[in-house]
């Protein structure tokens, strides 16, 4: 700005030189100021927007400006990493329903044989009670362990390191 004011101070004379300056100063901090609005502080709300949208589970618009290239690459991340952690939610909700369901059975099973051999069932059917409690407690347990496969099995291990040689330790060298 220096040396424009000095350069044009001889032809405009100072006062002019000095105006024009702190126009052209003014004119670009708001040319710069509206495009970083609309390049990266609108598309950046937008998205924060829809990301806190996302995580409690309304059903809104993706945003549909971004800016700029890695502003689009990072909606499309985060609109995919929502997605998939919805999908993840549903499914595991539709799982623990199945299992709560399915657990409802066997308690069942469970409660009525309790109740009747607390009634005093005696010789054969106190036998078969047990056994309807044995197998209704192992179905539990099946159910449980089932459980907790689905949900270790929805994390994550991370990158691993695997080669072949390992792999083929496993199988059999007749087959």
């Amino acid at each position: 700005g220096i040396v424009y004011l000095r350069l044009w101070g001889n032809v405009l004379g100072w006062a002019e030189a000095a105006w024009l300056l702190a126009w052209l100063t003014v004119v670009s901090t708001c040319v710069l100021g509206f495009l970083l609005w609309r390049l990266v502080l609108r598309p950046v709300t937008a998205l924060t927007a829809y990301a806190r949208g996302m995580k409690a589970g309304q059903d809104i618009d993706p945003p549909t400006h971004y800016g700029t290239p890695e502003l689009r690459a990072l909606g499309a991340s985060v609109m995919a990493m929502g997605q998939s952690l919805n999908s993840r939610a549903e499914g595991m909700k539709a799982y623990a329903d199945h299992v709560a369901h399915e657990l409802t059975s066997p308690l069942t099973a469970i409660q009525g044989a309790a109740e009747l051999l607390q009634g005093g069932a005696e010789g054969e059917d106190a036998r078969a009670l047990s056994m309807t409690i044995h197998a209704a407690s192992a179905r539990m347990q099946a159910l449980l362990d089932e459980l907790g496969h689905h949900a270790r099995a929805a994390t994550s291990a991370g990158a691993g390191t695997c080669t072949v040689s390992d792999v083929a330790e496993g199988f059999d060298a007749d087959v």
